[in-house]
């Protein structure tokens, strides 16, 4: 399998414009249709059909803008992110930046669940790194050097 390597980084600033502009219109939704329905209930009508309608497109759009901010990710230098849609690898990030991804893949760190051992004193898996030099060769009898 060869690597794809994304270096473009053209939709970050679209997409963050779009989820807040999600946001500020699902907020203004609710208050609009908060009003309406107060509305509605001091003139002793009903409520109306517009006001529930709005209710409902403003939950709608705030589960959407929420799964869209799933997708974007901030790569630190020296770091690296394996992409993979519904189990198919999609490509890798190599570059450090702000990037949008498809929000429903998955961002995975291979260099994260690697655990360096280092506790200084030359023996690689002799001494836990809790221990210090001085005691683990006083009582195992290793020789720190």
């Amino acid at each position: 399998m060869k690597e794809k390597i994304y270096t473009t980084k053209k939709w970050k600033i679209p997409m963050l414009c779009w989820v807040v502009l999600l946001f500020a219109a699902s907020v203004a939704g609710f208050i609009d249709s908060g009003i309406q329905l107060s509305a509605c209930e001091d003139q002793g009508i009903d409520s109306s059909a517009l006001s529930i309608a709005i209710l409902v497109s403003s939950i709608t759009l705030v589960i959407i803008a929420s799964v869209m901010c799933g997708g974007f990710k901030l790569l630190n230098p020296n770091e690296a992110l394996v992409l993979n849609l519904f189990g198919r690898y999609k490509g890798t990030l190599k570059e450090a930046g702000f990037y949008y991804i498809n929000p429903f893949s998955t961002a995975f760190n291979p260099a994260a669940s690697t655990k360096l051992r280092q506790s200084g004193c030359g023996h690689q898996n002799k001494c836990f790194p809790s221990y210090c030099c001085r005691y683990a060769s006083e009582t195992a009898g290793l020789r720190c050097g």
